[in-house]
């Protein structure tokens, strides 16, 4: 989990919050305008290259859920979390057929 943090962390805007939600989910929140799919290429060359130096028997992987809301959709809390949520569930999902 705490390598997991780390490369959440470097991955995402340096004026982004990070913060761990639930047992092994984080969130990112940055207020402002992001490309969602570059923003998760970043995410897996971290994965890829942290795999590639770390000389570990395993490798560390993330299922990611990005969302990109517009004030103007008026979402609750609710909906901002299950939004991306969702999404990171059917990336998950993808990737183990």
């Amino acid at each position: 989990m705490k390598k997991t943090i780390i490369i959440n962390v470097a991955a995402c805007p340096s004026d982004a919050l990070c913060v761990r939600f639930g047992g092994d989910e984080m969130i990112a929140v940055y207020a402002g305008r992001l490309d969602m799919d570059e923003l998760k290429k970043k995410f897996h060359l971290f994965f890829t290259e942290f795999n590639a130096c770390s000389n570990k028997p395993y490798t560390v992987s993330a299922s990611i859920g990005a969302y990109c809301y517009e004030s103007a959709e008026g979402l609750g809390m609710n909906e901002l979390i299950s939004c991306p949520d969702r999404l990171m569930y059917l990336e998950k999902h993808k990737d183990k057929v």
